[in-house]
């Protein structure tokens, strides 16, 4: 067509040079060794992820383990212009003290995909960009009427899993990521950008031309995209404040948040001193006391805070060393392990007998106890 330039994608262009940062965005948002980072992506409308299913995201948080997978949504603009940024952060107020990473509308997505380990989503072109970059994507919502056929979303729906309603979350995530095929990412890329790693000079030279301008004399460069930085939360922690976690005979621990009313689940509730579920604390089967972060029982002798908390079992003063835990009977012992974050350790103390070693995901970990 006379007025039509195939320029590419320089969104596309731009995602695929920020390879190289994957460390980098994982370490700004948060995401340890050993830890998934599953990325939720809604786009706008009823069909949409979040709009088929608003309570999608708090279901699948509260199914995978903390130690072992961060959560990453990413909201569509329309949705934040049309209902308002306070509408967006009230609905995923619990995800977010459930430690969602909630990307501002504006700029992030794009290093989140980067960063993610799989991607969950609908319709959505942020959808699509991920599985073009080759990550384990898995369809929750998708809308046939919206979509052209023979378009790389329509090729992608027939290929990728999608959501099996009613069945466990964490179990579907885990075989999409098993299965995966890692050539698929070549092939939706190329079902949907035309000219990739061009754009940026096709755009530069059609432009100047209709400026009627010579082009600079260097190269039409493409720059990795910023580091993801999700929203800061409104109130002083950062993470769950509240977990449920299991522990077997053998050391394995399971943390996964608490997500709404849910105090009847299995397992004891970790709670941290700075969280401000005040019926949750009632429920508390270890309290988490961190060094630098005040709360209510910061400083208190360890009997005056199992008198105020009579479920409480374990006490888990944690600093950067390790964790030193005092239970109920008075017996107090200071532990340390290769782990990201030595609250688990009150977990693990709060099994009788205490196991020897601690087993997280794939890990075994020895517990040096004294």
């Amino acid at each position: 067509m006379p007025r039509a330039l195939v320029a590419g994608d320089i969104c596309y262009d731009r995602i695929a040079a920020s390879s190289g940062w994957r460390r980098v965005y994982r370490e700004r948002l948060g995401v340890r060794d050993g830890q998934r980072l599953v990325v939720v992506s809604s786009t706008w409308g009823r069909t949409s992820l979040l709009g088929a299913d608003p309570l999608f995201v708090g279901r699948l948080l509260s199914e995978l383990p903390v130690d072992e997978y961060r959560v990453a949504a990413v909201v569509h603009p329309n949705v934040w212009h049309g209902h308002g940024a306070w509408q967006v952060r009230s609905w995923l107020a619990d995800c977010r003290r459930a430690g969602l990473l909630l990307i501002p509308p504006r700029e992030g997505w794009r290093a989140a995909l980067v960063a993610a380990d799989c991607v969950v989503g609908d319709h959505g072109s942020v959808t699509l960009y991920g599985a073009a970059l080759g990550r384990p994507t898995v369809l929750a919502s998708y809308d046939e009427d919206d979509i052209a056929p023979g378009t790389a979303m329509e090729v992608l729906a027939d290929v990728v899993p999608r959501i099996r309603s009613g069945e466990p979350l964490r179990a579907q995530v885990e075989a999409a990521i098993r299965a995966h095929d890692p050539a698929l990412g070549e092939m939706f890329a190329g079902l949907a950008v035309e000219r990739r790693g061009e754009a940026a000079g096709v755009l530069r030279r059609a432009m100047y031309g209709l400026m009627g301008l010579a082009e600079p004399e260097w190269a039409a460069g493409v720059r990795p995209v910023p580091p993801a930085e999700a929203e800061r939360p409104d109130w002083g922690f950062v993470g769950p404040g509240v977990l449920v976690a299991t522990c077997e005979a053998d050391g394995r621990i399971e943390r996964t948040p608490l997500i709404g009313e849910r105090m009847s689940a299995a397992g004891h509730l970790v709670v941290e001193d700075d969280c401000t579920d005040v019926r949750a604390r009632g429920f508390a089967g270890v309290l988490v006391r961190r060094e630098g972060r005040p709360g209510p029982m910061a400083g208190l002798a360890a009997e005056r805070v199992f008198a105020q908390l009579p479920t409480c079992s374990v006490v888990a003063d944690v600093d950067e060393h390790g964790c030193v835990v005092w239970l109920r009977d008075g017996t107090s012992l200071e532990l340390r392990a290769d782990v990201p974050d030595f609250a688990v350790l009150g977990s693990l103390a709060y099994r009788q007998p205490m196991p020897k070693r601690l087993r997280l995901g794939d890990r075994v970990i020895d517990v040096d106890v004294s």
